[in-house]
C-alpha cells in the first residue's frame, strides 16, 4: 500500500501542471485530449445524450478550467447553466477568463472556488442541501482520494442532484498503479452508492457501472428518485 498524498501535495502538483500548460487536458493533469474528452462523453451520457442537458443545471465538481463546459458547448447545446467547482484558485481565474462575458445559445459558466476539503470535514445536517443542480458531474476528482473520502464525497455530490450524479474513478484493473494514487475495485463500487442512496432517498435506487471504455477507468452513475 502506497501513501497518499497530502493536500498540499495535491495542490501543488496541479498548480505546476497549470503553470506549466496553462489550458487543455495537460494543465489539469490528464495525459490526452482523447482520454480527457472520452471520459466527458461517458459522463454526460447519464443523461442519454449531450441533447438531453439542454436547459439544464450542471455542476462540474474539480472543475480545473473548464474542459467539461468547453466540451459541452462544442456540443451545441443550448440553454445549460453550469456551475464550476475546484480548489486551485489558479484554475478558477484561468476559467473565468477563458470564459469571459461568453453566453453561447444561452449558456452560462459560473466558475467558483471551493475548498473540496471542507466538504469531509465538515458534518451535513438531515434536511436537503440549499443548492441543488439537475446533474452533478465530476471527472479526476478521486485520483488521489482515498476510501473514506471517496464515499463523503459521493454523499455530498448525490445530495445537490435533482436527476442524477456521476462520476469516474480509476480502477484496480488498471495494468500499472501510480504511486500515490487511488484505485477502487469495480466490485465495490455499488454498495456505498446504494449506502448512500438508502440514506438519503429512503431506498436503494438504480445505479449504472461503466467499465467499457478505458482499462483502468471506470463511471458509476446514480439516478434521484428512481428505485431498483
Amino acid at each position: 500500500m502506497t501513501r497518499p498524498w497530502t493536500p498540499r501535495q495535491i495542490q501543488d502538483y496541479y498548480s505546476k501542471c497549470l503553470a506549466e500548460h496553462k489550458t487543455g487536458p495537460r494543465a489539469v493533469g490528464w495525459g490526452s485530449k482523447e482520454s480527457q474528452e472520452l471520459r466527458f462523453k461517458v459522463l454526460v451520457e447519464v443523461a442519454g445524450q449531450p441533447a438531453c442537458l439542454q436547459g439544464c443545471s450542471v455542476l462540474d465538481v474539480g472543475s480545473g478550467t473548464g474542459d467539461l463546459y468547453q466540451w459541452l458547448l462544442w456540443q451545441r447545446l443550448a440553454g445549460v447553466t453550469y456551475w464550476g467547482y475546484d480548489s486551485n484558485r489558479g484554475a478558477i481565474k484561468t476559467a473565468r477568463e477563458r470564459f469571459k462575458d461568453q453566453e453561447p445559445n444561452g449558456c452560462r459558466a459560473v466558475f467558483h472556488p471551493e475548498d473540496l476539503s471542507q466538504w469531509v470535514a465538515m458534518p451535513e445536517a438531515p434536511n436537503p442541501p440549499p443548492a441543488r443542480w439537475d446533474y452533478v458531474l465530476a471527472s479526476g476528482l478521486f485520483s488521489f482520494s482515498n476510501l473514506r473520502e471517496f464515499g463523503l464525497l459521493v454523499r455530498w455530490m448525490y445530495r445537490r442532484a435533482r436527476k442524477a450524479l456521476a462520476f469516474n474513478v480509476p480502477s484496480t484493473w488498471a495494468a500499472e498503479h501510480r504511486v500515490g494514487h487511488f484505485y477502487l475495485e469495480p466490485s465495490r463500487a455499488p454498495a456505498p452508492a446504494a449506502r448512500i442512496q438508502r440514506e438519503v432517498d429512503g431506498g436503494p435506487g438504480r445505479i449504472v457501472l461503466r467499465h467499457d471504455y478505458l482499462p483502468h477507468d471506470m463511471t458509476v452513475y446514480m439516478y434521484r428518485g428512481e428505485r431498483a
